[in-house]
Order: C-alpha cells, then structure tokens, then sequence
C-alpha cells in the first residue's frame, strides 16, 4: 500500500537537539500554535549539510517537514532562518540562561503560547537583559504554570504594607498582627531579613 506523505510548515523556535545514528538529530521545535514537535532532521553533522545551521539551538526559524498521515515520524525538507542569536557565543551566561528556559518549558508547560512569546522576547533580547533577574523570572513562571502564585507586596492576610516574615502555607508574606498564630524564632525572624 502507498505511504501518504504531507508537507507543513512550522514557524518555531528550536529547543533541543539530541544525536541520532552517525549524521542524524532528533530536534526537539517550540512552536506557538502547536507546542512541542520532534522532527528527525538527516544528515546535519555532515559537512556538506544544507541545513545544519537552520537547526541550532535557539534558531527562530521557518521549518517544512514531511509527516505521515499519523502525524509520527516528522522529517525535515528544509528550513530558512528568521533569528539566530550570535550573542550566545560571547558569554557562557546567555547559553546558561537559554538552556535553562528550554528544559524548564520541555519539563513543565503544558500551554505553550505563553512560553513561545517569553523564549522569544528573550533570545531576541538577550544582549540587553540582566541574566539573573530573567531566570528569577522564569522561575516565577515555572510556579505560576504548576500553580503557585506568592504574594510579595503585602501581607497576604490584611493586605498591610509592613511585612515581616515570608510564610509558605499561606502563599506569601505576612505582617506582625497576623504572624501571632504562628511559631517563628528570632533568629528565623534575622535571617530572612
């Protein structure tokens, strides 16, 4: 029987790229409408490969795959990229960074849009963020997608701006009134402030 064979294009940012056989990668592509696709990509450790740069890590990219009616088994036709990032070869820090954005999505985000647009603002940018303040970020947003959103304005209890202690059952900071119930030392007190 005949193989049906469909061809699509996916605009997406690549996230992962894993060896397979000699020459071949497993790619792993972040798009917006459709999430997370693997895709086998042939022969891009070769030295004459037409797409083994359109296949980095952290390209932004325009990627036309062949896929089975079943939708397994994606092979990659071509690609043509849109962003690729030079700034991750100066600084060991912004390869760090991107590494850890693209686990964090792979291993947490169910609904990908909202880590397409934030992986994207950041590989676009990354010349002009600070580092750390962006994985504290992204940290934010690994609790928020699992579930856990802090309140760190005020107590979380009355809504008071003088905040004491930091209280984990109740979600956020609390102020002296409401901190009564609960047993905190002194010393607990004077390391966190």
């Amino acid at each position: 029987f005949k193989r049906l064979i469909m061809q699509k294009i996916y605009q997406g940012i690549i996230l992962k790229s894993v060896p397979y056989k000699e020459s071949d990668a497993i790619i792993t592509l972040l798009t917006k409408e459709e999430g997370l696709i693997s895709f086998k990509a042939r022969g891009i450790h070769k030295i004459n490969s037409k797409n083994a740069s359109v296949v980095q890590l952290y390209t932004i990219g325009e990627y036309k795959l062949d896929e089975k009616t079943d939708y397994s088994n994606k092979t990659l036709i071509s690609g043509s990229s849109i962003y690729f990032p030079l700034v991750i070869y100066e600084d060991l820090k912004y390869s760090c960074l991107l590494s850890f954005i693209s686990e964090t999505i792979i291993n947490f985000k169910d609904e990908y849009s909202e880590a397409y647009e934030i992986i994207e603002t950041v590989i676009r940018n990354l010349d002009k963020i600070d580092t750390l303040t962006m994985s504290l970020m992204i940290q934010k947003y690994i609790l928020k997608w699992n579930g856990v959103i802090f309140e760190v304005d005020k107590c979380v209890k009355c809504g008071s701006k003088s905040i004491e202690v930091f209280n984990f059952e109740n979600g956020g900071f609390l102020c002296k009134k409401c901190m009564k119930g609960y047993n905190f030392s002194i010393s607990n007190l004077s390391y966190l402030k």
